[in-house]
């Protein structure tokens, strides 16, 4: 999934210096550093005009050793004017990106600790004035704490803003938390009514740990209920993100409790706007995780029952869906219960051969600033 956030206030490209050859930099070991910043082409801040048949790769690598590691936090200023140059990103998770004198004008990116990316910039026979700059800002990594997957009636997940820096100027914070069970796990996005898409493309999913990265991926990639199985038995989730929101989060499934269910996914308990789901019928299996990042209490505010009465079964169960589960409520004879509050962090539904929908909201809880 593409992932790009857009910054008007970049859009126009300021007077520009002129680059008079084709040697490609490369960044030397010596300049990776935390607050060390880095420009290309030319160690010129500004955006450099390119000469005809320009053809040159940047490659950014984040290094990572046994103690500690680095970040990069990279501005790509896009100039092209060519109708036949172009510029062609590889990010940090290997999603590949194509720039032109149509695309906007700024991008910003991260590499993560023990990844790299690729800015390749090319210009045809044609002077045309295309212009770039690239800016690399390295910092020190912070990485968090590493947690065992709960087992029984206790809910695995994590919440995103724990993983949030606390002052607002801190750009290109990071923090990480992993998560280690006895078998592959099993990832859903708990999706609030509002979750902001931008939010979602600076958090970072990593299949195994920070020293054993199998595959990356942002969250984003996982709205509208896209589910996620690791291959390894860990997963690390790494956040970017500075700004307040304390209702998005993860769910995490050993991959057998999973597979008791054709669908297996998360909702969020939102303080702001009502968070609805409508489940369709199958004569399949299903569950529903629901969950408050914030408080202990998610009031069900609407419940609607589609299905003929007998025909559908719908409970409300403790924890996570499984063995552990005990019943909290029979949803098909229970619409007369509503609004119906929960005392509790998180529940599940677990439904079969049943059409319905219910809404959750959840009490204002004021932010320590």
């Amino acid at each position: 999934m593409q992932c790009i956030r857009v910054l008007a206030f970049l859009l126009a490209i300021p007077a520009s210096t002129s680059f008079l050859n084709n040697d490609c930099q490369t960044i030397q070991e010596s300049q990776v550093f935390n607050g060390s910043t880095i420009y290309f082409p030319g160690n010129s801040s500004e955006p450099v005009e390119l000469p005809a048949n320009f053809r040159c790769t940047y490659t950014i690598k984040a290094p990572l050793n046994s103690t500690n590691g680095i970040y990069a936090y990279v501005e790509l200023r896009n100039g092209i004017r060519g109708v036949n140059d172009y510029i062609t990103v590889i990010d940090t998770t290997g999603f590949k990106y194509r720039f032109n004198n149509r695309s906007e004008r700024f991008y910003p990116f991260f590499v993560i600790p023990g990844r790299e990316m690729s800015i390749e910039v090319i210009t045809k026979s044609v002077l045309m004035g295309s212009k770039i700059s690239i800016t690399v800002q390295y910092r020190t990594a912070k990485f968090g704490s590493t947690k065992s997957m709960a087992t029984e009636n206790k809910m695995n997940f994590v919440n995103l803003a724990d993983l949030r820096s606390d002052y607002w100027y801190d750009k290109g914070f990071s923090s990480s938390v992993t998560y280690i069970g006895q078998e592959p796990i099993y990832l859903t996005l708990a999706s609030t009514a509002d979750i902001p898409y931008t939010y979602l493309c600076n958090c970072f999913l990593i299949d195994g740990n920070i020293y054993n990265q199998t595959n990356v991926r942002r969250l984003a990639d996982f709205l509208n209920y896209e589910k996620f199985t690791s291959t390894t038995n860990s997963i690390t989730i790494l956040s970017f993100w500075t700004e307040y929101g304390d209702d998005w989060g993860v769910v995490l499934n050993p991959l057998s409790e999973s597979l008791q269910f054709e669908s297996l996914v998360s909702m969020g308990s939102s303080t702001d706007e009502p968070n609805t789901i409508y489940l369709n019928q199958r004569n399949e299996k299903e569950a529903v995780e629901v969950i408050d990042f914030q408080t202990e209490e998610i009031t069900m505010t609407s419940l609607k029952i589609d299905s003929l009465p007998g025909e559908c079964s719908a409970y409300a169960v403790t924890g996570p869906p499984n063995n552990s589960s005990t019943i909290i409520l029979d949803l098909t004879t229970s619409e007369h219960l509503i609004p119906y509050t929960f005392k509790m962090k998180y529940f599940s539904v677990i439904y079969q051969n049943c059409s319905l929908s219910f809404t959750i909201h959840s009490p204002f809880v004021p932010q320590n600033v």
